[in-house]
């Protein structure tokens, strides 16, 4: 498959585009599916869709999906096992099998306009919703953004999917002594941009949740140990009085609400328990 566009196409699958009316249903891929060429902006790369506004149900994708393309620095590439990109779209029951690889790309940014963004089953999503599906497959992302499920969830649902490929980090090495910042995730990274789940957070917990305006902790937190270390910071106090918070999440579901879902919760684990035993 080759990665360049045709006019303003970027996205490429099975079904290049899917359409808010239409459904890929019932169908299985198999074999290796190769991206060669160099990519676009916004290149949108999935087995059945690269882009997806409708539904894909009971799909199952057995390829392998190598990416070995070239990606230039910030040009933003969407790569999953289903899908790479959905906007206002429904995924439900459907399985990833195929190992997601990627060879040494030039792109290490990691904006939601710049990254490399790798998910089992969708790349990057916006309000859309992903149903019982799971990803089997292993993933080496190679610039540090990547979810077992989905890479990017800035809007939308994930209910009831599992993870169980091996999600690798920077495995051809190309941030070297510098490796910036990473989102990684069993089930998603960089999700913290999504409402919906920092709501569900502060609900379960009963506490609220803080979103800081910088979301990449990760990366300020080990700027703020080196400031520490050399002395541009004087003290933990001024890394303290340097935090500044965007939004604040308070529960918005009763006690008695709250201990139901728990209990629904605990009871799902428990049912799961069977999973686990050797065969």
């Amino acid at each position: 498959m080759d990665l360049r566009p045709c006019g303003r196409h970027v996205a490429h699958g099975l079904f290049s585009a899917l359409g808010a009316e239409g459904e890929i249903k019932n169908l299985t891929i198999e074999g290796v599916i190769r991206l060669t060429g160099a990519a676009p902006q916004g290149a949108a790369i999935g087995a059945f869709a690269g882009y997806a506004e409708g539904k894909i149900t009971s799909c199952t994708n057995k390829a392998a999906i190598a990416f070995a393309g070239s990606d230039a620095a910030n040009i933003s590439v969407c790569l999953g096992g289903i899908a790479g990109y959905l906007q206002n779209a429904t995924l439900t029951q459907c399985v990833n099998d195929g190992a997601l690889t990627c060879g040494t790309i030039a792109n290490t940014g990691n904006g939601s306009n710049s990254g490399f963004h790798q998910g089992g089953i969708v790349g990057y999503m916006k309000t859309s919703s992903l149903t019982e599906c799971t990803n089997n497959g292993a993933l080496s992302a190679p610039s540090g953004r990547s979810g077992g499920i989905v890479a990017v969830a800035t809007s939308g649902q994930v209910t009831a999917c599992v993870n169980n490929g091996k999600v690798q980090d920077d495995v051809n090495g190309i941030f070297g002594a510098n490796p910036g910042y990473k989102r990684m995730g069993g089930l998603a990274g960089g999700a913290s941009a999504n409402n919906l789940l920092m709501q569900m957070q502060s609900d379960i917990s009963g506490a609220p949740v803080q979103r800081p305006t910088c979301v990449e902790t990760t990366a300020m937190g080990a700027a703020y140990l080196a400031g520490l270390a050399v002395g541009y910071w004087a003290s933990k106090e001024d890394v303290v009085r340097n935090r500044a918070i965007d939004r604040v999440f308070h529960p918005e579901i009763t006690a008695e609400e709250r201990a139901a879902k728990v209990k629904g919760w605990s009871k799902a684990v428990k049912c799961s328990y069977g999973w686990a035993k050797d065969e």
